[in-house]
């Protein structure tokens, strides 16, 4: 049989809880850490021009030139043969560099350009300054995305230490290290761990802000999304609920949290078998993001691939094929095609198209999920299996018994 899904808002949203927030604190501080001085080739400023230029094909819609320019860019810094110098001159243009191909869906530069702030700022500040901060955040949010879990738990329980060292319980920084790092341990099974730190950030935030406050919502969700996957689902219930409550209350219809409420919701009763309650928000959350978000844009993804499990899910195969088709499309045209959002789109639809007895339709995509795979991941990987194992399955019901063994 082939993986079982469930609607996945959560992930999708809580991946970018924290990063926006990282981000930006970053930015607004890109003054180079050393006294000007002549830079030796690469110019900073060719950097530069190409960094604009990504962000300025970013910003047109244009993803795939974005992703070009920062390529450029990176190869022009030549980061390996960069001298401590060029460096400290070079933080805010590598910084920015990472951001944008962080967006353009390019994690591989994003990574090796925080790799190269992360490295300078270590060697160069103190182990509390805020800037080291920031970096360790940013390399772990990026280490998240591409799946390496464990690298990302090492710099945010850094991230931790020292926050806990140097800042009250209270401190709204504290809270983001303790949500980060819960996240990443969630992410690699320790449920319980992560349940601890959310706990613990709910509590702060309880005692300290008013009911209405977003930051109280976002406790709220990430606990509940942790009390779900450890089978409380009661307990996320009552908690999705206050924060629908909540949002639907003091934003518009529109909002981004509002749907995100909506979607968490949505994802608890699916599970507690509501399934009409679920597909209710779902719809709702779909009707929101088409009409005000661009065609491309992630949410708009995350909101179609959630419907179509639901629809899936009630026996609605043609209708979670549509979704499922629209998905594919898009990622195809602005991802990678090593990028896991557009493997998680061949797998889903695929997984539409076996259903719907369009096996030969559910290999083509299988083939290109195993061969990805098979490139970019360990042999042990859990993902690599799972492409191995679905598409035995496949050629099993095609009659390819051998080929079906082999796998």
């Amino acid at each position: 049989m082939k993986n079982s899904e469930s609607p996945s808002w959560l992930r999708v949203s809580a991946a970018w809880v924290v990063m926006p927030l990282v981000w930006v604190a970053t930015l607004a501080a890109l003054a180079p850490a050393a006294p000007a001085q002549e830079v030796p080739r690469p110019a900073v400023a060719q950097i530069e021009e190409l960094v604009a230029k990504a962000e300025a094909s970013l910003k047109a819609g244009d993803q795939a030139g974005a992703r070009a320019a920062c390529k450029e860019a990176l190869a022009l810094a030549d980061l390996d043969k960069a001298t401590p110098e060029w460096q400290a001159a070079a933080d805010g243009v590598l910084l920015r560099l990472a951001w944008v191909a962080y967006q353009a869906g390019d994690l591989h530069v994003a990574h090796a350009a925080l790799q190269a702030v992360h490295r300078h700022r270590q060697a160069t500040l103190p182990d509390d300054h805020p800037d080291l901060q920031a970096a360790r955040n940013n390399l772990a949010s990026t280490k998240f995305a591409l799946g390496d879990l464990r690298g990302a738990l090492a710099l945010e329980e850094q991230v931790l230490a020292v926050c806990s060292a140097t800042l009250p319980d209270t401190h709204p920084d504290l809270q983001t290290a303790r949500g980060n790092l819960a996240l990443t341990k969630r992410a690699l099974g320790d449920l319980l761990g992560a349940l601890a730190l959310q706990e613990q950030v709910l509590a702060v935030c309880s005692a300290t802000l008013p009911d209405t406050h977003p930051d109280l919502q976002s406790a709220r969700l990430s606990l509940a999304n942790t009390k779900r996957s450890l089978g409380d689902l009661p307990g996320a219930l009552a908690l999705e609920e206050q924060v629908l409550a909540v949002r639907s209350a003091t934003l518009p219809d529109t909002h981004p949290d509002l749907q995100t409420a909506r979607g968490n919701l949505a994802a608890t009763k699916f599970k507690l078998g509501d399934l009409r309650g679920a597909l209710a928000l779902q719809e709702q959350v779909l009707a929101v993001c088409s009409a005000t978000l661009p065609d491309t844009h992630p949410d708009l993804q995350a909101a179609r691939g959630n419907l179509a499990v639901t629809k899936s899910a009630l026996g609605d195969l043609r209708g979670a094929l549509v979704l499922r088709e629209q998905v594919l499309a898009v990622c195809s045209a602005t991802l990678p095609d090593t990028h896991p959002d557009l493997q998680a789109a061949r797998r889903s639809l695929a997984n539409t198209k076996f259903a719907l007895g369009d096996l030969r339709g559910a290999l083509a995509l299988e083939e290109q999920v195993l061969a990805v795979c098979s490139a970019t991941l360990p042999d042990t990987h859990p993902d690599l299996q799972t492409a191995r194992g679905n598409l035995a399955e496949t050629k099993y019901a095609l009659g390819d018994l051998r080929g079906a063994l082999a796998l």
